[in-house]
């Protein structure tokens, strides 16, 4: 009789042992498996200050959602959030300068001051946001041009403030990388 008890106990702790066990690994190793990606939401943005603004117009040139360019006039922050769903998607933005028709230089010199970002966030196939926030490319952006210099400088600075990258699916599409194009 007490050979049989233990035996039935053996029996029950070792059920609950098997039973524990597979539980545990419903998911494989325990960890939650990445969820595939349907899109990703991109923000760009571009703060720009400065007595710049008193001679000349800002101008923010992105590619958009379709990877065309767009180009809108700026205040001193300006933003753009989007979701992009085919990959690689091609992501950019530029900071331009236009001078003011009419309005002379009459200061020494001007300063400019800007940091366009771009950032991205996975987003998932049920529509969920995955991750946190990663930021692609963040270029900071300082100068007091000359007011006799200023058109010649206005002229180069577009390329000096630029920022273009494509954004590609890896991981068999549970995660995003980019390149600096």
């Amino acid at each position: 009789m007490m050979a049989a008890v233990a035996l039935v106990c053996t029996v029950m702790i070792a059920m609950s042992m098997v039973s524990c066990g597979n539980d545990d690994n419903k998911g494989g190793s325990g960890k939650k498996e990445p969820k595939k990606l349907s899109g990703a939401e991109i923000s760009y943005k571009a703060n720009v200050s400065g007595t710049i603004f008193e001679v000349c117009d800002v101008f923010v040139t992105y590619y958009d959602a379709n990877g065309q360019e767009q180009t809108e006039k700026a205040t001193d922050t300006w933003s753009k959030t989007f979701i992009v769903k085919q990959f690689p998607a091609k992501l950019g933005i530029s900071i331009s300068l236009k001078r003011k028709e009419g309005v002379p230089a009459t200061d020494e010199s001007y300063t400019i001051d800007t940091n366009p970002t771009i950032n991205f966030t996975g987003i998932a196939v049920d529509g969920s946001k995955t991750g946190t926030p990663t930021g692609v490319a963040s270029e900071k952006f300082m100068s007091t041009p000359l007011a006799s210099k200023l058109d010649e400088w206005i002229e180069r600075i577009g390329v000096s403030m630029a920022v273009i990258r494509n954004l590609h699916t890896a991981d068999n599409n549970t995660s995003l990388i980019w390149e600096v194009l």
